[in-house]
């Protein structure tokens, strides 16, 4: 039996990249522009990033299909597919989200902070014409660094790091995927916490030093995402 290791799904990863790199472009190219968005609005940017973080393992599971020959359907009939299960989970970190925002908002006595969860209006040309492109990017791209790891956190305390593509690939309810990805990760304690420490270190590091490579990381956890699932649940079987 092939071992469950943290580079074997770091190099799976990479492999379905290498196997639809123009798609992987292109949704790198909608996923910057989508990112941006938060700024107007953070209730609208955690829905759009987590359906574009949740989308990108839907795409992951196409291209996978597609490379090893096995019946597929065709690339909108896969998005279509994961985009309902993505808006749910998108919608619920929205609300929970926002009951975290109203609760402090009342112990601090600032209402407005609610209302600029739904609605702020930072995306002004005198914030950024004085700013290189490291800093304009860092603007950019702030909020969609603290909604990745807050995502992570909901995935790995309320949820399971399998649990999206366990609902998604084998239709699974929630309850069951949870359940099935919390013994996953018992099981495969050593890559997954590996993999928590990579991707944590690596959000830290491109928070302060390459904010505009944001993209490419909900990409590349999105690939892990599906990467990992199958490699564990194909062994699990």
């Amino acid at each position: 039996m092939k071992p469950v290791t943290l580079s074997g799904w770091l190099w799976a990863s990479l492999g379905l990249f290498s196997q639809a790199p123009l798609l992987w472009l292109l949704y790198l190219l909608v996923s910057a522009v989508l990112l941006a968005g938060t700024h107007f609005s953070l209730a609208l940017g955690i829905f759009i990033n987590v359906v574009q973080l949740l989308v990108g393992v839907g795409l992951a599971g196409y291209v996978d299909n597609k490379r090893q020959g096995l019946p597929f359907p065709a690339l909108k009939s896969a998005i279509s597919r994961s985009l309902p299960l993505a808006v749910l989970a998108a919608s619920a970190i929205v609300l929970v989200w926002l009951v975290f925002r109203v609760s402090v908002s009342l112990y601090t006595n600032e209402p407005g902070a609610i209302l600029a969860f739904f609605y702020d209006g930072q995306w002004l040309p005198e914030r950024y014409q004085e700013m290189n492109l490291r800093q304009l990017s860092g603007w950019i791209y702030a909020s969609s660094i603290s909604i990745l790891v807050f995502v992570l956190l909901m995935l790995t305390s309320f949820a399971s790091w399998f649990s999206y593509s366990l609902m998604l690939f084998d239709e699974y309810p929630w309850s069951q995927a949870k359940t099935l990805g919390d013994e996953a990760v018992t099981i495969y304690a050593k890559p997954f916490y590996q993999l928590m420490l990579l991707v944590f270190l690596l959000v830290i590091v491109m928070a302060r030093i390459l904010p505009w490579l944001t993209p490419v990381m909900y990409i590349w956890v999105a690939l892990l995402m599906y990467a990992s699932y199958k490699d564990v649940f194909r062994q699990m079987d």
